[in-house]
């Protein structure tokens, strides 16, 4: 599933209109000064991402953006693995709490950074694609498994 969600940030890379760091470099621009920016910024992050400081509306209005699929919720999806892989290694129950509120609380401080992301496509998206389908169409093609098990 990681190396799913590196795959898609990397696709996403090629195309101009995925790209996080254009959402971003827009926000800051209606900023006048440091702070008007930096808010801007935190917005424009919350806006796809967390919605609320609460955790009633997350991912109201996601995108599936080069840079947000590798440096949000990779990390997102990182953590959650990490947490299922611990139980189960431990042979305990999941702390569901417990890890959503890391989670949340990681959200939130990814949505007050400001680092930068490609404004600027790169890679060959036709390339790449290529590579893609030939990583995955078996999978995409091989039924799931409750088509296998289906009676027929």
């Amino acid at each position: 599933m990681l190396g799913l969600i590196r795959d898609m940030d990397e696709l996403t890379g090629t195309r101009r209109e995925f790209l996080l760091g254009i959402w971003l470099s827009g926000a800051r621009h209606w900023g006048g000064n440091r702070d008007e920016k930096n808010r801007c910024e935190q917005d424009a992050r919350e806006l796809i991402t967390t919605w609320t400081s609460g955790d009633t509306i997350t991912d109201y209005a996601n995108r599936q953006w080069n840079g947000l699929l590798g440096r949000f919720y990779y990390h997102r999806w990182e953590m959650w693995l990490a947490a299922l892989n611990n139980a189960l290694d431990k042979g305990a129950p999941l702390n569901e709490p417990a890890e959503r509120e890391k989670i949340r609380d990681w959200e939130l401080w990814w949505t007050r950074q400001h680092d930068s992301y490609p404004a600027e496509p790169h890679g060959d998206v036709v390339a790449l694609s290529g590579k893609l389908f030939a990583k995955y169409a078996f999978d995409a093609a091989r039924p799931s498994l409750s088509q296998e098990t289906a009676p027929k």
